[in-house]
């Protein structure tokens, strides 16, 4: 599918897609607003390339660290799961780049 036709769709079902962001290697990232709380966010996926048991362990580890960590250069973990699809998601505190 192509990234730009993701722009006002839904997403994990609540994320609405605001703009894709360059894609990693194991994630892509959408910026998001939350139709609950309003807020806007950072959503990563993992790549439908990724190796799902390699993506869940990578994606499991990291919510683990940022549930365990709080600072001020680390972003906040808002929500994290799996969609009725079963595909992992972490939304996160969105942080606009420095300029």
């Amino acid at each position: 599918m192509d990234s730009e036709s993701l722009n006002g769709q839904v997403l994990c079902g609540r994320y609405v897609v605001l703009e894709t962001l360059k894609p990693g290697g194991m994630a892509r990232v959408y910026k998001v607003v939350d139709n609950t709380s309003k807020r806007t966010l950072a959503l990563k996926l993992p790549t439908s390339s990724s190796n799902e048991a390699l993506a869940a362990l990578a994606f499991d580890r990291e919510r683990e660290a940022l549930e365990n960590l709080q600072h001020p250069s680390i972003v906040e973990l808002v929500d994290a799961g799996r969609t009725e699809q079963r595909e992992l998601y972490l939304a996160l505190e969105w942080l606009p780049a420095c300029l």
